[in-house]
């Protein structure tokens, strides 16, 4: 069985960042001091902004990414640069990190903070290995579509798709 053929179970990195998030999330209820109501109101708006980077692709992995029949959203048989994926390669991955920002700001608590960076940096480390092995999935394409795409940032990838038709 080939490494395409067999089930998607994620990096590592992830999993350990998926766990230190719900750690940060659980803090929030024990933690919380936000004394800046603009930093809490654009926690907030980053939260919803999360939640749409999470959700979306997989509604646009599974419309363009070929997968087969009864097949998990991530067993895609080609690239996919539509949709959010003109934006960032990984909005996954962009929106755990954001999730972790957005928590930092309502609650405006240290240990929010720094287990917050901890998933963060955890997570932008799986979108180097996922990299890597789409890399070995796709060739050529994937390069190409690396050049195009930034990995994770948000307002490189939405300035690029309003610079070019």
């Amino acid at each position: 069985m080939s490494n395409e053929d067999k089930p998607h179970e994620g990096h590592p990195l992830f999993h350990v960042a998926g766990i230190v998030t719900v750690v940060q999330f659980v803090l929030i209820f024990f933690f919380s001091d936000p004394k800046v109501p603009a930093l809490f109101y654009t926690g907030w708006g980053i939260w919803v902004g999360s939640l749409v980077l999470g959700w979306l692709p997989i509604h646009t992995l599974r419309k363009k990414g070929r997968v087969p029949e009864g097949e998990s959203y991530v067993k895609t048989k080609a690239v996919v640069d539509t949709g959010v994926y003109r934006i960032v390669r990984h909005p996954q991955y962009t929106g755990l990190m954001l999730f972790n920002v957005s928590l930092v700001l309502i609650t405006q608590h240290w240990l929010v903070g720094v287990v917050g960076a901890i998933s963060a940096i955890l997570a932008y480390a799986s979108t180097l290995q996922e990299d890597q092995a789409l890399l070995r999935k796709f060739g050529n394409d994937y390069k190409k579509y690396m050049e195009d795409v930034p990995r994770t940032n948000v307002l490189l990838g939405v300035y690029r798709r309003l610079s070019r038709p």
